[in-house]
């Protein structure tokens, strides 16, 4: 049996590997400082160029204090693997779901073979509910937009559907085996680990669940100081940077589409103002560089940096969908879900937002403004907005913190986490 070890007792440099670059934020949601504290280096490998290079136009900033090395092709990465040591600690955030596993392979074997902790987490989980495979096929040929973008959706949910079965689970098990990909050494999570292929999980004592990093920052929340009261909108990203880019390569159509998102925005935003006789304060997604917004909004006051904080403060939230809507959930804020439509007119892969609200609402019972209906003004008016206290305390059980796991930082429960590695 192999001795137990404490990332914060027995490891000396902890990197993390990521395919989008992470920022000032990421860093404060991923305990940067935290390891730091405790005497630790922390390095980010940045493998964007490699797995995911359109998230190359993401906003981003220079994060203090930690060493970044941005790796354009695998050999070198893979030269830079073998230099880790048996005192290093690596959180993969790449290719660590079953879709990635043979595509992110020569990564993931050699973090896992190696000398180093191999170490996962699952703590961003959203309330995703699974159409009929049958009945989505169906649904996308009756529109006439069958894309592209619509086949590789289906194509990762019917391996995710095969590897939920007996067969398919043997399957890929034994493609990993075959690729020599090792399963993590241990795994931090929310409520439950649903981010991760079952393929890179061990046994369940390598898994600890604390809770969701949604949960982490309301825990951090400082106390609300009093203000005019106000609306908040969760801000996506309209086509300013951030997943946009990715959704839509296309320059010209990008253009179009956030002309289009934004003056349909701007319209539901006057109308709710009006409804509720409150302003909207903007709180600025934090893959949007700063200041890109201000054109857009007709006005509005836009924030950044601070969303938690303007959703506790806040008399209502407005949002698309959003991890943060965890944070109006657990401050019991009255939620109003707003779907834009489909754009299909304006770019060619349809954007497919109105199935992932549609599994907020069954969650949280919140209200819905659909812009593609002639009378959603007029449904407005007369719309009640109210909090459903028992599926928010739900919500946050299901998918935030569990009753029996620890209440204390998440970052200084990893570092007092024993281990015993495999190697």
């Amino acid at each position: 049996m192999s001795e137990t070890r404490t990332i914060r007792e027995n490891y000396r440099r902890v990197v993390f590997v990521s395919e989008s670059p992470l920022s000032q934020r990421d860093a404060e949601l991923y305990g940067f400082t935290t390891f730091l504290r405790a005497g630790l280096s922390v390095e980010v490998w940045d493998v964007t160029d490699i797995f995911l290079p359109g998230a190359r136009n993401q906003h981003t900033d220079v994060i203090p204090e930690v060493t970044t090395i941005r790796f354009s092709n695998e050999p070198d990465l893979v030269r830079t693997i073998k230099t880790l040591r048996q005192d290093d600690v690596v959180f993969c955030f790449s290719g660590d779901s079953t879709h990635q596993l043979w595509s992110h392979r020569r990564l993931l074997r050699g973090v896992s073979k190696g000398s180093a902790l191999f170490v996962g987490l699952s703590v961003w989980h959203l309330p995703i509910a699974h159409s009929p495979m049958v009945a989505t096929l169906r649904k996308r040929f009756k529109e006439v937009r069958f894309t592209w973008s619509d086949l590789n959706r289906i194509l990762k949910g019917v391996i995710y559907r095969l590897s939920n079965t007996r067969i398919g689970e043997r399957v890929i098990r034994l493609c990993v085996r075959v690729a020599g990909i090792g399963a993590f050494d241990h795994i931090w999570a929310g409520t439950q680990v649903s981010e991760i292929s079952f393929a890179l999980r061990s046994d369940p004592s390598k898994i600890t669940l604390i809770h969701s990093l949604d949960y982490d920052q309301f825990r951090n929340l400082p106390k609300s100081e009093p203000t005019d009261p106000f609306i908040c909108f969760i801000a996506g990203t309209g086509g300013l940077g951030g997943d946009s880019t990715m959704q839509i390569p296309d320059p010209s159509q990008l253009q179009a589409f956030t002309r289009e998102y934004f003056r349909r925005l701007n319209a539901v935003l006057d109308a709710v103002e009006e409804r509720f006789g409150l302003p909207v304060v903007i709180a600025a997604h934090p893959r949007v560089s700063p200041g890109l917004y201000t054109p857009w909004v007709e006005g509005k006051r836009v924030v950044r940096g601070q969303t938690n904080q303007l959703i506790a403060q806040s008399s209502l939230v407005v949002a698309h969908d959003s991890t943060s809507i965890a944070i109006a959930a657990l401050t019991r804020k009255p939620l109003l879900l707003v779907y834009l439509g489909d754009f299909a007119e304006t770019i060619d892969n349809p954007l497919r937002q109105q199935e992932s609200i549609a599994s907020f609402v069954s969650m949280l019972g919140c209200a819905t403004i659909d812009w593609t209906k002639p009378d959603w003004v007029d449904e407005l008016r007369v719309k009640a907005i109210e909090v459903d206290i028992a599926r928010c305390e739900d919500y946050v059980a299901r998918l935030m913190k569990l009753p029996a796991t620890p209440d204390g930082p998440f970052w200084e429960i990893v570092l007092d986490t024993e281990l015993n590695p495999t190697h």
